[in-house]
């Protein structure tokens, strides 16, 4: 296809699409046997579990805006930035600015080159209080110099900051639109980017499709044709039917059948920057000391956590907060062992002794008891946690409630142990849970001073210096049990190739670099 014929696509309006749809329906009903053997062979069919009109917008799904969007860099697999609509890039000596060279042939699928004005107007759209998706005082500045160069300054910058790996939009089709009604803009159904693929079709409730951008800078991709199949809750059984070629399948119980399935591969995608761990108030009598904490965490056996969860058992297992280039690199501590004895030793040692042989220890009167805060959706975790605290002596009162409630009483301080994600990344997530005055009520004055200079730190490397004291403090005081890191796990039919866990498992980010083998 010809520029000409890209730059020239028009949203269809209501009446068009009214009386276009049933032709197009008849078209591809009537198209041959050969063809659709053609074009089985050239496109992937991905399920996406949510609104259709949402699939683009920047607060339901990344995934999808990577297709047609392009951020300013990526992040490879051993945590570097790849240039995308930068080509290059450079820091100030105290890395609270940077400066951004675009590649000056970039244009988007209309036509309209891409400049530095695109870059701005997403960050100030990403500001504006209808919006927030960032604070208003995110950015010091933000100066274009020319259509080319931009320089944003900010005292939040650490390695991976969002506004790197975030995608950018046109200005000049979105500047007049109404910030307040971002989530009903027709944009987001029927978009104008500059990534691998654009938008050719969009049927509500149904689909989206996607084809190559032939105006795309890089690599031409070998998947031509994508389709998203809003699936509306049941993927599991368009997979099993082949009607669709991945699927994110957020419930454990339900992959056993996928892994045992010849036609699929299951693709553990984790998130580096969270885990699911158990939050310990250590202002709680029973969790004050050090030595308890670090003897539950001891008598959890994390690697049959894994297996009971249908995770895989060489997912890492971690001790501490760490940064996305320091798990990507395995640069990581062995986790602290499982060991019943040493955990019982520990208890000991601080003074827990089972005195009237119940199989619960006790001091000074009081029982080892602690109740844990724990999701619905994570009962399972906990139910494990509470059978193995049980073998050291320790009982765990479980406390089923709804997500909301369980973020309220983590934020309020509102528990003795809470199981949910545990932030760990970038380092001022990490102050407002763990630092004096923080959720868990923790203190330690050099944990304070270490996590105050990460927030100030840019280079990477002195952040991942930083964040190995962290993770060493973290390890002796275990103000928090990582359980496992969170995960999302993917779904994919054989004939999609090029995947890998756990840093290339997205189909649909990594859909330019996959192929097709029947």
């Amino acid at each position: 296809m010809d520029r000409s014929s890209s730059t020239n696509l028009k949203v269809p309006t209501a009446l068009s699409r009214r009386f276009l749809l049933p032709l197009a329906v008849v078209w591809l009903a009537c198209g041959s046997s050969a063809d659709r053997v053609e074009e089985r062979a050239n496109t992937v069919t991905i399920a996406f579990d949510g609104p259709g009109t949402m699939a683009l917008h920047p607060n339901w799904s990344e995934s999808p805006q990577w297709l047609v969007f392009l951020p300013l860099v990526d992040v490879d697999e051993n945590g570097e930035w790849v240039g995308r609509l930068a080509e290059s890039w450079e820091a100030s000596p105290d890395w609270s600015a940077w400066t951004f060279h675009l590649r000056p042939d970039l244009r988007w699928q209309d036509g309209v080159p891409v400049t530095a004005h695109d870059v701005e107007f997403t960050l100030r759209l990403a500001m504006h209080p209808e919006v927030a998706d960032l604070p208003a005082d995110y950015f010091d500045s933000i100066e274009v110099v020319d259509d080319h160069t931009l320089i944003i300054r900010s005292n939040y910058f650490t390695t991976g900051h969002p506004i790197l790996v975030t995608v950018y939009y046109p200005r000049h089709l979105l500047e007049g639109l109404d910030p307040a009604e971002i989530a009903g803009w027709e944009f987001w159904t029927h978009p104008v980017g500059n990534g691998p693929y654009r938008v050719v079709r969009y049927l509500p409730e149904t689909m989206m499709e996607f084809e190559v951008n032939p105006d795309y800078f890089g690599t031409r991709p070998r998947i031509e044709r994508l389709v998203l199949k809003f699936t509306g809750g049941a993927a599991q059984i368009d997979l099993l039917a082949e009607q669709v070629d991945a699927a994110m399948i957020l419930e454990p119980m339900d992959l056993p059948r996928f892994i045992a399935d010849p036609r699929f591969r299951v693709h553990f995608e984790i998130l580096d920057a969270l885990a699911v761990g158990i939050y310990w108030n250590t202002e709680h009598p029973s969790l004050r000391d050090a030595r308890v904490r670090r003897a539950l965490t001891m008598a959890i056996d994390r690697g049959s956590l894994l297996a009971a969860l249908n995770l895989p058992a060489d997912l890492p297992l971690v001790d501490g907060p760490y940064t996305p280039r320091q798990i990507r690199r395995d640069e990581l501590p062995e986790p602290l062992p499982f060991d019943r004895d040493m955990a019982a030793s520990l208890l000991e040692e601080a003074g827990w002794r089972d005195i009237d042989g119940d199989g619960i220890r006790e001091k000074g009167g009081e029982e080892l008891r602690i109740s844990v805060v724990t999701r619905v959706y994570s009962q399972d975790h906990a139910i494990l946690v509470q059978s193995d605290l049980k073998r050291v002596g320790v009982r765990l009162d479980l406390e089923l409630v709804e997500t909301a409630v369980t973020l309220s009483r983590l934020r309020e301080g509102d528990f003795e142990a809470l199981i949910t994600l545990v932030e760990l990344h970038p380092a001022t997530n990490v102050q407002r849970v763990f630092g004096t005055g923080g959720w868990t009520q923790y203190s330690n004055p050099r944990l304070d001073e270490l996590l105050a200079q990460a927030v100030s730190a840019g280079d990477p490397a002195v952040i991942d210096e930083l964040y190995a004291e962290i993770y060493d403090l973290f390890r002796d005081e275990q103000p928090a049990t990582f359980l496992f890191p969170s995960i999302r796990p993917w779904v994919v039919h054989r004939r999609l190739q090029g995947l890998s866990a756990p840093w290339v498992a997205d189909p649909i980010v990594y859909l330019d670099r996959l192929w097709l083998e029947e």
